[in-house]
């Protein structure tokens, strides 16, 4: 329903000319939403999981892991409507397709580390729940999610590029939308990289794992 009154508004009322709209904005939205409550409810993952923490032991992955769970399962059913908009739009299957998974799996391993990272970043810092929110919200502005890259004057191109969810979304709309695949080095480089933000995640909470219960 977001993902429907988006596309009216920006297509409609503000007017941007881009071929099949609905679909691309649908294939954007679907992953950067993910990412976005991963991360915006993951601040509270370990703080609101204090009752029980505080009376036995529990690894404390669990509960970021936890938010991963419950809006995989919200991705889930929601890929299912993208598929089933793709076919009332009109998408044509391709062999981009086939990228899908690594998208996908890029999105979870970048979302999972960000979703520890602010997790523990809560403990120590109670603010922050109130600047993750204002960061992700002035990030998809500035992340090619409701418009195109090609709309950007080219000389910003290379610092919108340093956003990795800008990565994945082009590799999202290479298998639903039907847009230019990215290359393999780029493709490899987000890959590396997600995986890199879920190793230092864990790192982190390694590191922090006895310090969390008396910050609690």
């Amino acid at each position: 329903l977001t993902m429907t009154v988006m596309a009216i508004v920006f297509s409609m009322l503000f007017r941007f000319n881009v071929e099949n709209y609905a679909l691309y904005i649908f294939s954007g939205l679907l992953p950067w939403t993910f990412i976005q409550m991963c991360v915006s409810n993951g601040t509270l993952a370990i703080v609101n999981a204090a009752p029980y923490l505080n009376k036995i032991y529990l690894p404390k992955l669990i509960f970021p892991l936890q938010v991963i769970g419950a809006e995989l399962i919200n991705f889930i059913f929601s890929i299912f409507v993208l598929f089933g908009m793709g076919y009332f739009l009109g998408a044509t299957i391709n062999i981009a397709l086939l990228l899908l998974p690594l998208a996908i799996l890029n999105m979870i391993l970048l979302a999972c580390g960000l979703c520890i990272i602010v997790s523990i970043a809560a403990v120590y810092f109670k603010d922050t729940t109130h600047i993750i929110a204002i960061l992700m919200n002035a990030l998809f502005y500035i992340c090619p999610v409701i418009y195109q890259l090609d709309m950007v004057p080219a000389k910003y191109h290379s610092i919108f590029r340093l956003n990795p969810i800008l990565h994945i979304l082009e590799i999202f709309r290479a298998a639903i939308y039907g847009s230019a695949i990215p290359s393999v080095v780029n493709m490899v480089s987000i890959t590396v990289i997600s995986f890199l933000f879920f190793l230092f995640g864990v790192y982190v909470m390694k590191r922090c794992n006895n310090d969390i219960i008396y910050r609690l």
